[in-house]
């Protein structure tokens, strides 16, 4: 069948004491997986170009054998994370720290578009590349003494996202140009225009009141191409928060924290005092 793949990891950390007060810690991270999209008979035996859609006898409009559907995907993952602890007192601790983890997806159509036609669950062929991006970095403080347990903090992140795709029409019959006498769909590649409807190449026909003359150009089975496709956008956060944990006989009291997010919208949470809990 046609489901095989593997996967990869590899993750280590590292820890160095430089000093009584200081120390480092490292996180890395590395992982990547690729597997095949699992065929349906149709997709296996091409039976979409051998009478299930079109009966071209197993040939796609551009003459040469479709064959089996080979679709595949992989994605691939690293992260780096160092941190810095520093011990300014009996009480206090600062830590320091940056980030970054990038994950890139990458999906594969069959090497003859044709292929990854299946009727009622795929009319098009695709390609994807989409990356995320997460970097920044974070500080942050603790003081414990007497009824207090006081932290203080900040984190600045940016997240880049990327994706660029491409798509186009592989299914004869998704966007006609003409239909036949009989009402069927005209799937005669050379059969671009509406104008050669009832004629030589279409007789007895009629132009296809549905067609959409905006989606010619990515039909490849008329001779169109890929569509591209190409997004970006990075989006900041920043996170700040001062909290104290007020503990006197049963009662600790809360103070919140805030967020500032700006991305594909901006939001402000502002600090507000919880309640006291027991």
């Amino acid at each position: 069948m046609h489901a095989k793949g593997n996967e990869q990891n590899i993750f280590d950390r590292v820890d160095f004491q430089l000093s009584q007060a200081n120390s480092l810690h490292l996180n890395l991270g590395l992982t990547r997986s690729w597997f095949q999209t699992p065929n349906t008979f149709d997709q296996q035996n091409a039976s979409a170009w051998s009478g299930l859609v079109v009966d071209n006898g197993g040939l796609g409009p551009d003459g040469l054998p479709v064959g089996p559907a080979d679709q595949r995907s992989q994605i691939r993952t690293f992260n780096i994370a160092p941190t810095w602890t520093h011990i300014l007192n009996a009480n206090t601790v600062l830590t320091v720290g940056a980030f970054a983890r990038h994950d890139q997806f990458n999906y594969y159509p069959s090497n003859n578009p044709f292929a990854d036609l299946a009727p009622g669950l795929q009319q098009e062929t695709l390609i994807q590349d989409r990356r995320l991006t997460n970097t920044g970095v974070r500080s942050d403080i603790s003081y414990v003494k007497g009824i207090h347990n006081l932290k203080a903090g900040v984190t600045y992140q940016q997240t880049f996202l990327t994706e660029k795709d491409r798509f186009g029409i592989v299914d004869p019959t998704l966007n006609a140009v003409c239909l036949n006498a009989d009402g069927s769909p005209n799937t005669d590649p050379s059969v671009t225009d509406q104008g050669q409807c009832g004629g030589s190449v279409n007789p007895g026909g009629s132009a296809n009141p549905d067609f959409n003359s905006d989606l010619l150009p990515v039909d490849l089975t008329r001779g169109g191409s890929l569509f591209p496709f190409t997004g970006h956008t990075d989006i900041k956060l920043l996170s700040m928060y001062l909290q104290d944990a007020i503990t006197t006989g049963p009662w600790t009291l809360n103070l919140g924290r805030g967020d500032f997010y700006h991305g594909l919208v901006s939001h402000t949470v502002k600090p507000s005092p919880a309640l006291p809990t027991t």
